[in-house]
Order: C-alpha cells, then structure tokens, then sequence
C-alpha cells in the first residue's frame, strides 16, 4: 500500500513538474521572459506558487531548465564528419529550436538578467555554462587530437567564441540565427578564412 501511494505521488510530481516547465515555456512564448512571473506560470500550470519554489528557487532557476528541456534533443551529429561540420550542423539544429519554441527568448532573457543580477549568473554559468560546454568542447578537442584543427590550440577558448558569438547575435538580431551564421562562427572559432 505504500509503495502504491508513493508510485502515486511521484507520477503526480513528474506530471506537475512537466506541467510547470510547459507553462514557463508558453509564457516565454506569450509574454516574453522579462514579463513571465512564477504567478502567471503557476496559474498557467495549476499549481500553486510554493509547488514551483519548493522545485526551482527562482525564476531563472526555473528557467534554465526549461531551456535545457527545450534543446535537450539537439545532439552533436556523428563523429563521421569533420568537425567543422559537426559543429556548424549542431548549430543549425539549435537554431532551428530557437526559431520554433521560446528557447531563444528564454536563453535572450536569461543573458539580459545575467548583467545585473550575481544570482542569475551563477545559476546560468553553474546550470549552463559548466554543465554544457562539453557539447561543443569534446569535439573540438577531437579535432586538435586527430590533427584537424592545426590552428586550435584549446578547445574552451573555441568553444567560448561560439558561444560568444551566440549570445550577441541573439540579443541583437536573433532571426540572423542560421545556417550562414553557423558557418561563419564556427570558421571564426576554429580559424578558419
């Protein structure tokens, strides 16, 4: 019998839990990220206020996972291309979900809050930053190893201009995100003319 009610408990939590990221999602989409607060996401989601800080101790930590599970399908292609492909076509698939969910927004409102906010900035560089980066840094490492990337000598540096790259062009002109802008940073991380 107890075993039944915590089965019961736990679909209940992971039922309200998707609830609430679904929520956050929608009124990322809706209203923006500046604009969401946890009282519209919870009345989105049918939950009560406490439920979301008794998960997520702030918006952006809320956020931040919503984020990552919006783009937790982008994977980093096969190792049977170069690496400079496997880059630009990760990229490409990334900004396909920034075009078709509130990722975008999400990510755009997250970097805004990081410049006068030390609490989201570390959540975004403890939940983002460390947590993520070996999605563009192993292959890159990869490509220094096998003799690929002659003109890398460290793959975070690689990395960092990418995401640099990123986060500019999605504060200023976030539909510019494509296939040419995938190319054009990935060639500029790994010193390609």
């Amino acid at each position: 019998m107890v075993a039944e009610n915590e089965a019961r408990t736990r679909r209940r939590s992971a039922a309200k839990h998707k609830s609430i990221l679904d929520a956050a999602a929608l009124a990322a989409s809706n209203v923006g990220y500046d604009a969401s607060t946890i009282e519209l996401i919870a009345a989105q989601a049918e939950v009560g206020k406490q439920t979301i800080y008794r998960w997520w101790p702030s918006k952006a930590a809320l956020y931040l996972e919503t984020y990552k599970q919006l783009v937790s399908g982008v994977t980093m292609p096969s190792t049977d291309h170069s690496c400079r492909h496997r880059l630009q076509r990760f990229l490409v698939a990334l900004f396909s979900v920034y075009s078709h969910t509130s990722a975008g927004n999400i990510l755009g409102g997250l970097i805004g809050e990081m410049a006068s906010n030390l609490e989201v900035r570390k959540t975004v560089q403890s939940g983002l930053l460390l947590e993520r980066s070996s999605i563009l840094i192993d292959p890159i490492r990869a490509g220094i190893a096998s003799g690929e990337l002659g003109n890398v000598i460290r793959a975070e540096e690689s990395a960092d201009i990418i995401i640099a790259l990123i986060w500019k062009q999605l504060l200023i002109e976030p539909q510019a995100l494509n296939t040419r802008f995938a190319k054009r940073a990935v060639d500029a991380a790994l010193g390609y003319q």
